[in-house]
């Protein structure tokens, strides 16, 4: 049976609390007309002073701006590392889970409903490249296409079956991490083994053949550059996949864990850490080949993580904790934080000062004096 991802559990509860509020106002059938006329896709992301102390899910540097996404469409961005946010203008109400800039004006967005998103002026605006409907059909017709082109392969025909299925749900698939290089070429990972791919930055292609996962379809949740064209992901029930060469397949790395993996970072040794359900975090030096089970001093989940300027790794937690190592992830101990909430994304934003999104949007952490 499939597990609930974080993002999606969030969601549900928050649908769930607006459905109840709304009928316990409004009569039956005011309540549907509502529910028949609301789409994520075709509303514009509402302005909000409240932007940048709600969900927010991911964030990354656009030169020398940050841009942080998350809840109903928001985007923000800051000019002073931070100190003060605009939001941006956004052509969606999705939730928006994933964000990447290979250039300070070119940036790309992930997120609920299949959603994709582009920038050009640094994410000050933003335009819909893609969305789950649009996926689900160019992803029915590309695999019919690939089946009858090639009868005798077992796989295109299952994929055809996953397509049809993904079109009998609608959009309701998400990505969880996006990735573009300065060739504009980027790929999407997402649930139930979704993988699309651009070489352009404009026309999407799904890819979900190129990695190990077609007997489970499992979510795919994150993944670490170890090269220019070399990337590690990490997923659902233990799933982690690394590539025998640049720009190859992803094979499924040999089980070493049944719980989801939600983050993987990689040290300045060379060395591989990934982290996921109730803390559970593994070391591998020889590129997923054999595992070091890690201790960590909380038994959290790990959503997020990042390696600072000096080769120090932090990990974040659903639960609100910070976890600092200084011998590229041999050990971790817990930072004290002062009051705290649940985190989901975290970069260095200046030398030992972290910027974290969460629950309640944005904080930054000076680690020589975190509890401020």
């Amino acid at each position: 049976m499939k597990s609930i991802s974080l993002a999606a559990l969030h969601r549900f509860i928050r649908q769930m609390a607006g459905a109840v509020a709304v009928m316990a106002v409004l009569p039956v059938s005011a309540a549907v007309e509502i529910g028949q006329d609301y789409d994520v896709l075709n509303l514009p992301a509402m302005q909000s002073p409240l932007a940048t102390k709600t969900w927010l899910h991911a964030i990354t540097r656009a030169g020398d701006r940050l841009v942080a996404v998350g809840h109903r469409g928001h985007i923000i961005y800051s000019d002073d590392n931070g100190e003060s946010w605009t939001q941006a203008k956004v052509p969606v109400r999705s939730d928006l889970t994933a964000v990447d800039f290979p250039t300070p004006d070119q940036g790309w967005v992930g997120g609920h409903e299949g959603v994709i998103l582009h920038t050009a002026d640094g994410g000050e605006t933003w335009t819909k490249q893609l969305d789950g409907y649009q996926f689900n059909d160019m992803a029915l017709a590309h695999y019919q296409a690939l089946s009858e082109q090639n009868p005798d392969n077992k796989l295109y025909p299952i994929l055809v079956g996953e397509a049809e299925f993904a079109l009998e749900q609608g959009a309701d698939r998400p990505w969880y991490a996006i990735d573009f290089n300065e060739r504009n070429e980027g790929y999407a990972i997402g649930a139930y083994g979704l993988v699309a791919v651009t070489y352009d930055g404009l026309n999407w292609q799904p890819i979900i053949e190129a990695v190990e996962n077609h007997d489970g379809f499992n979510h795919i949740y994150s993944y670490e550059k170890l090269g220019v064209d070399d990337f590690i992901l990490v997923g659902e029930r233990g799933s982690a996949w690394y590539q025998p060469e640049p720009n190859a397949a992803w094979k499924l790395i040999s089980p070493f864990y049944t719980g989801s993996l939600y983050t993987v970072i990689s040290t300045n040794d060379g060395a591989i850490i990934v982290s996921g359900m109730r803390g559970s975090t593994f070391r591998s030096t020889n590129k997923g080949v054999s595992w070091q089970e890690i201790e960590l001093p909380v038994a959290e989940s790990m959503i997020g993580s990042e390696r600072l300027k000096d080769g120090r790794l932090v990990l974040i937690s659903a639960a609100g904790s910070v976890l600092l190592s200084d011998d590229d992830g041999v050990s971790f101990s817990r930072l004290d934080v002062g009051a705290s909430w649940p985190y989901t994304d975290v970069i260095e934003v200046e030398p030992g000062v972290l910027m974290l999104t969460g629950l309640r949007g944005v904080r930054k952490i000076d680690l020589e004096n975190p509890t401020q």
